[in-house]
């Protein structure tokens, strides 16, 4: 794929999953940098603190974790941004077989997708396809 993005950010708590889904989407060659967050408020932090220009185009957004989960981020991430401000494709990438969640997902202001773990070289090619192409 010719597309070449500037950025992904996957938030999630697990080590060993952002290391897989960083190779995954390291091997497309479609993103020139993923940044890792390991807990909402990190990512909250990172994305406060970057201009519009570092801002990833899409993010990867775990559910459960410690602290704030990823509904929180949503809320605050959502709270924190202007309207003039780059807004993210938030993508819900978990491992929840919970169908409120995938209810609550299609009705979250900034979520366009959610997709069950592990996430693929297809399902990335078909999310950046529909979403950012």
């Amino acid at each position: 794929m010719s597309l070449k993005l500037r950025k992904a950010m996957l938030v999630d708590d697990d080590c060993l999953t952002n290391y897989i889904h960083q190779i995954v989407i390291e091997e497309s060659g479609m993103f020139e940098q993923v940044e890792i967050a390991e807990t909402a408020m990190e990512a909250l932090d990172k994305l406060e603190n970057e201009t519009n220009l570092q801002q990833p185009e899409i993010i990867f957004l775990d559910l459960h974790m410690p602290g704030l989960d990823g509904w929180d981020f949503v809320k605050e991430y959502n709270l924190n941004k202007s309207s003039g401000d780059k807004r993210a494709f938030i993508v819900i990438l978990t491992s929840s077989s919970n169908p409120e969640d995938k209810i609550k997902a299609v009705y979250a202001k900034g979520v366009y997708a959610y997709v069950n773990k592990p996430l693929t070289s297809d399902k990335l090619i078909d999310l950046v396809g529909k979403y950012l192409h």
